[in-house]
């Protein structure tokens, strides 16, 4: 909207208030035996507040599934294709769909079967059964008819096939689903759930097919800031496992481009798996290159920030999803959300010991790095490289310091054009301008159509000035200035507000003197 353009410049070297929203917004599928004709609006976005509304009007994807909304149990049928006997086996209810559900701890201590590799005891997963057929001694998958079929009963996340499988319901029956690899890696709708209970609002964009978030139309109206007003956006993708590099590279680009069309939002930009899993590389300094080259080529900007590895996540002693690893943005939300818990303004830098940690506890991350290679991928200047590939954008990753893992990284993907850092290299002055965005959006929305005189002006720097002081008072910022310009159209009211940010330090730089005293200006040199 022109009247209320809010533009940014770069001049630097190196409360929450009540109009800061600090929603998210979430593409991802919707089980599809729900009605949802009239929760979408136009452009295929609905708005929730609560866990409970999610999941009656959206379906809960359990992360061992396919698609949202199916939560297949194991019955008896499952272990009478083994041949076995449940008679004695532990069930419990699972609350979300009353379908009864086998404790894995059960069948792994009374059968001792092969198949069953990799799962932790007593903890609830679903099954899949593997129907083949003897062929000529080939195995071809075939379908669940008769007694010609062999059938192999396997945890859902060993299997992430481009075939047809068959899920062995509760109630004995079994329901044919095709499952591909794209849909099983996409994570949308457990990451709106569980931002639901961060006490995160989430906007959540209908997702039919993995595939639509390669079209640049896919967030079509949603730049629109007078009907939507959200601060973060992800794609819900996994990574690049079961997808092609051309889904995930042009998934991340299109949120990049959604937040530098809007400027008062911020992309988090999931490192694609492939550039450090599948990479072929085996040492940490080989996997960092593979990582800077796939995000040299990413078209993340100084509205999006770069993160990464794939996380197992636990909350306490118990583990979010059975057998999935969640996406780092997810992490980096809750990370921020537990911040502003705390009483840590948003302007403050989610990372380090205080805010780079929050409730859920982090095992297996897909990549284990330390400081050491986290602060190349943090270049500070221009010329930095990594085994010769040159590093042009920051990410911001989990490392491993003392034992414990941090999210260890303020940056923005600004690529480095100078031998110097500015301020929109850092994140949490990224977060800084977006709640002064934000804050002036409502600000000169309420105040639009009054006229244009000094009454108009005082009230503006009124209205603003509350915001800018409890940033000078909360060490966002060092020093500001409203100064009215003068523009040549008429009707339009012009300023220029200028700030003194303050970033976050990244380094040190101590020296420890030896001297015979303190009234001498030698220095012993050892």
């Amino acid at each position: 909207m022109p009247y209320r353009n809010i533009y940014e410049k770069d001049y630097t070297s190196s409360g929450r208030t009540q109009y800061a929203n600090f929603a998210v917004l979430v593409p991802g599928f919707v089980d599809p035996s729900k009605d949802t004709d009239d929760l979408f609006d136009i452009n295929g976005v609905a708005e929730f507040t609560k866990q409970t509304d999610f999941v009656e009007k959206i379906g809960k994807r359990d992360s061992n599934v396919g698609r949202a909304g199916h939560k297949p149990a194991v019955p008896a049928v499952a272990a009478e294709i083994l041949g076995k006997d449940t008679d004695n086996a532990i069930w419990q209810i699972d609350p979300d769909t009353e379908a009864k559900v086998l404790l894995v701890g059960k069948v792994l201590d009374e059968y001792k079967a092969d198949d069953l590799v990799n799962v932790k005891a007593e903890v609830p997963t679903a099954w899949l059964a593997i129907p083949t057929k003897k062929t000529e001694g080939i195995d071809e998958v075939g379908e669940l008819q008769d007694e010609e079929y062999e059938y192999t009963i396997v945890p859902w996340n060993e299997r992430v096939a481009e075939t047809k499988y068959v899920i062995v319901t509760d109630k004995g029956k079994d329901a044919e689903q095709e499952v591909e690899g794209n849909i099983i890696n996409h994570y949308g709708n457990q990451i709106a759930y569980e931002l639901l209970g961060l006490g995160y609002t989430v906007l959540y964009k209908r997702l039919t097919d993995v595939t639509e978030l390669e079209d640049e139309n896919f967030y079509e109206g949603l730049e629109d800031k007078s009907v939507y007003d959200f601060r973060y956006v992800l794609t819900g993708l996994r990574s690049g496992i079961g997808l092609t590099e051309n889904t995930t590279l042009k998934a991340n680009n299109n949120i990049s481009k959604l937040a530098t069309k809007r400027n008062d939002i911020l992309a988090l930009v999931d490192i694609d798996e492939d550039a450090y899993l599948n990479s072929g590389w085996t040492t940490q300094t080989q996997i960092a290159s593979s990582i800077t080259d796939w995000i040299n080529r990413t078209e993340a900007d100084e509205y999006s920030a770069i993160v990464g590895p794939g996380l197992d996540l636990y909350l306490a002693e118990d583990k979010i999803y059975n057998n999935s690893t969640l996406p780092m943005s997810l992490y980096y939300l809750a990370c921020a959300k537990y911040a502003l818990d705390n009483n840590y303004k948003e302007w403050y830098a989610v990372a380090g010991y205080k805010r780079g940690v929050c409730k859920y506890v982090i095992k297996n991350p897909l990549l284990k790095v330390g400081e050491v290679l986290v602060n190349k991928l943090s270049p500070r200047t221009n010329t930095t490289k990594i085994d010769g590939v040159p590093v042009k954008k920051a990410c911001n990753l989990v490392a491993q310091i003392r034992g414990n893992y941090y999210i260890w990284g303020n940056r923005t993907a600004f690529a480095l054009k100078t031998d110097d850092l500015k301020a929109k290299h850092y994140l949490n002055i990224r977060q800084l301008i977006i709640t002064i965005k934000k804050e002036l959006y409502n600000i000169l929305t309420s105040k639009t159509f009054n006229p244009n005189s000094d009454t108009l002006w005082f009230s503006f720097k009124s209205a603003i000035t509350p915001l800018l002081e409890t940033m000078v008072s909360n060490d966002g910022i060092l020093d500001y200035d409203i100064v009215r310009t003068t523009v040549a159209q008429k009707g339009t009211m012009a300023a220029t507000i200028r700030i003194v940010p303050i970033e976050a330090v990244e380094d040190f730089e101590i020296t420890i003197s030896l001297e015979n005293s303190l009234e001498e200006t030698n220095t012993i040199l050892e």
